[in-house]
């Protein structure tokens, strides 16, 4: 602790001295864990899709990857999606107890970006949806190693009995505590989620269009289908955070 905390937990010793619960509750809210206002910030960086079958004047891929980093800043507001437990229950003489059965994770994401003077993150989201609805009416082909036929990406060539989609994205969210400059990076990091099978299933046009009678900010909220939920805590004691693979994911990204 520095000096202020120790010098706020010695008043709060003396104040509460006679009432050992409100000393614990002002000795916790004033402490590093719960100091109000400075728990930590969170970025969301949304790792782009491939959209393989695009072979178009621009370099699909080098835009999607500025999308990614824009997105770190321009993202301000998130809902992933939650685990749930299902629940079943067995009845007896006395009622009926519930237990879990399994778990699952709702199917949607909602973020939402600030968008710049030129609309990129609305720009790249419609070429998403456009790739999408050309896949699903076979105008287009994926490339072919994404059915299994080898192909021509680098490192993608998959097994005939994995299905991958090349229109899904992922996105890290990654929650950091108030830190010291000079702290390493990683040490700051204590809560990191990976959200998988990400695209987008609506175009906000209409806060694209905006009002006629005023000057706004252009604010783009979208949600996606998602397929996966993982996340890990990673408290702050951890040693060694190497076996953390979800964290060497995020910090291994190539995309920068």
């Amino acid at each position: 602790m520095n000096n202020i905390e120790i010098k706020i937990q010695q008043i709060i010793s003396e104040t509460f001295k006679k009432n050992q619960l409100l000393k614990y509750f002002n000795s916790m809210l004033y402490s590093q864990y719960f100091m109000p206002d400075i728990n930590g910030y969170v970025i969301i960086y949304l790792n782009p899709p491939h959209l393989s079958g695009y072979n178009l004047d621009v370099d699909i891929d080098k835009f999607f990857g500025n999308i990614g980093k824009m997105s770190i800043f321009l993202a301000t507001d998130i809902a992933p999606p939650s685990r749930q437990i299902s629940v079943a229950e067995v009845s007896g003489n006395f009622g009926s107890i519930p237990y879990g059965t399994k778990e699952n994770t709702t199917g949607q994401l909602n973020i939402t970006y600030i968008d710049n003077a030129r609309l990129e993150i609305y720009s790249a989201h419609k070429l998403w949806l456009d790739y999408i609805r050309d896949v699903t009416l076979g105008e287009i082909t994926p490339d072919p190693c994404y059915i299994g036929k080898g192909g021509n990406v680098v490192g993608q060539e998959l097994k005939d009995n994995w299905i991958y989609v090349d229109y899904m994205a992922s996105a890290f969210v990654v929650k950091f505590r108030p830190s010291v400059i000079s702290e390493p990076f990683v040490n700051n990091i204590t809560l990191i989620a990976k959200i998988t099978g990400i695209f987008p299933i609506t175009e906000p046009t209409k806060e694209v269009i905006g009002r006629r009678d005023s000057n706004e900010i252009t604010i783009v909220p979208y949600t996606y289908s998602i397929s996966k939920l993982d996340e890990v805590v990673i408290p702050q004691t951890a040693v060694d955070k190497s076996n953390y693979q979800l964290l060497n994911e995020f910090l291994n990204l190539t995309t920068f």
